[in-house]
């Protein structure tokens, strides 16, 4: 039987009294109750072995009873008991200890005191006690196997049932007490699966793999001087990485380490991986810096050598029309003037271009400003340089940001300049600047209700230089909303715009500090 199958609670303490046939079966019992000993009776065998079952803390039984038929069954009884257990007897003898009887007694599996009838009272009871005393001792023993067993039911079924690799080893030192190997005395179900190493117990690592001094010299450490270690290694050959953490396991003279391992294989692959992706981004993005910085200096360069070719050109064609005006026909002035129209347009884009190229170089003066005070500004000017057009204008009011007040002002210029120019050909033009929530950050717009576009030629919106179809014939030179994405994303931020075919255009944007 195992440890839990009797725990004897309520009848621990009671003696069991089998004396059917007996003088001393009513004395016996109030000697017991007057020393304070719970008792019980028992008429046949049968009710003795019931109650045996039951639970007791000694019994009292007479010789005579102890037939070779009681005797057998009272031992099959007996030994049905838990593993801890033996039952304290006392067998009155009546003839002494030389009897058949008497010598059978001694062989009953338990606790057998013999004592000879007639018994003085004080003795009786001293034996009682003994035997209670000793039945004590037993259930003591009985509570720690209880508690062993529980305790190894709990870490059998955390070893069955975990992930990580789990095993027991024994450090094997040589005759110079140098550490040369180790023995699987356990293992889990997850060993083979974690280690990439089947049938390991009851075999030395040096039989299943070449070993490597390093996991020697950690499990001989741990298990010398019963510190723990925390590692992450690699296992060359068996072409695995482990994380995992050995501690001493029993007494030091032992010598056992326990060892709780993950493979981390595939974790450190992905790291060497994205180290490598890292390193080359790393190069790519210098190469990619370099390469702006010299075509920013490129356009630099060139607008500059362009602009005074271009001022030499424009002083002509004024030349031209001051002094030769009177001599030329008008479709020669025609062409003058055209020409010369050229050369503003050219001198602009060219100014256009610096301006551009010279955005990412800016140095951001992070500060809190009132963008609604910003969009106001910009709606004023659009206004007194077209008073004649009818544009509503609807501007959230105190709508305050951090960010850098000059280049925040060309983000709404260009913004606001745009929906005033796409909504040109209106009657009634609606413009509206405002703020909502994406993803739990503000999110502010620029919304109007001109000829919007198609979502497919959304990403081309922001290309250096590309319009969308019709815009023709609209002013500008298709940088302005280049530069605006430009400034936000050099806040950290992004823009991207929504619209569809006649229903208007609405500008998106977010302002993040950079880290």
């Amino acid at each position: 039987m195992s440890v839990s199958d009797t725990t004897y609670l309520g009848h621990a303490e009671r003696v069991l009294v089998f004396l059917p046939k007996s003088r001393d079966a009513e004395s016996i019992p109030r000697v017991l109750e007057v020393a304070e000993v719970a008792s019980m009776m028992c008429a046949t065998y049968g009710d003795l072995s019931a109650e045996i079952d039951e639970g007791a803390g000694a019994l009292i039984i007479e010789e005579e009873e102890l037939t070779p038929t009681v005797g057998a069954h009272l031992s099959a009884t007996l030994d049905n008991q838990p593993s801890w257990s033996e039952l304290p007897i006392i067998v009155l003898l009546r003839h002494g200890p030389e009897t058949e009887n008497a010598r059978n007694a001694l062989l009953l599996p338990g606790d057998i005191t013999l004592v000879e009838r007639p018994v003085r009272v004080n003795t009786l009871v001293a034996v009682v006690r003994s035997a209670l005393r000793s039945r004590r001792r037993q259930y003591l023993v009985r509570d720690q196997l209880l508690a062993l067993e529980r305790s190894e039911r709990r870490y059998r079924t955390l070893f069955e049932s975990i992930d990580e690799g789990f095993c027991i080893v024994k450090v094997i030192f040589d005759e110079d007490d140098q550490a040369i190997d180790y023995l699987f005395l356990e293992v889990n179900p997850s060993f083979a699966e974690q280690s990439g190493i089947a049938d390991a117990q009851g075999k030395r690592m040096r039989e299943l793999a070449p070993i490597e001094e390093y996991w020697v010299e950690t499990y001989a450490q741990v298990a010398l001087t019963g510190q723990p270690v925390r590692f992450e290694h690699p296992a060359e050959p068996l072409h695995r990485w482990f994380d995992g953490y050995a501690f001493r396991s029993g007494r030091p003279e032992d010598r056992h380490v326990a060892i709780l391992f993950s493979d981390i294989t595939g974790r450190k692959l992905a790291e060497d991986r994205i180290e490598k992706l890292i390193t080359s981004l790393a190069a790519r993005s210098a190469e990619l810096e370099e390469a702006n910085r010299s075509l920013e200096a490129f356009n630099s360069a060139v607008a500059h050598d362009l602009r005074n070719p271009l001022n030499s050109i424009g002083t002509y064609f004024q030349g031209i029309k001051m002094l030769c005006s009177d001599e030329l026909s008008e479709e020669c002035k025609g062409y003058l003037e055209k020409g010369y129209g050229k050369v503003v347009d050219m001198t602009k884009l060219i100014a256009a271009l610096l301006k551009f190229s010279q955005m990412a170089q800016i140095e951001l003066r992070l500060e809190m400003v009132d963008i609604s005070l910003m969009a106001q500004k910009t709606s004023l000017e659009l206004r007194q340089s077209e008073p004649e057009r009818r544009v509503t204008f609807r501007i959230i009011s105190d709508v305050m940001v951090n960010g850098d007040p000059t280049l925040l002002q060309v983000v709404l210029d260009n913004l606001l300049g745009n929906a005033w120019k796409y909504t040109g050909m209106l009657d009634e033009a609606v413009i509206e600047f405002g703020v909502t929530e994406t993803g739990g950050s503000a999110t502010y717009f620029v919304r109007d209700n001109g000829p919007g576009f198609s979502m497919a030629d959304a990403d081309k919106l922001f290309v250096p230089f590309h319009r969308l179809p019709g815009a023709e014939k609209l002013q500008g030179y298709g940088i302005g909303l280049a530069t605006v994405e430009r400034i936000i994303h050099h806040h950290g931020g992004r823009i991207w715009a929504e619209g569809e075919p006649g229903k208007g255009a609405t500008f998106y944007f977010t302002l993040t500090r950079p880290e």
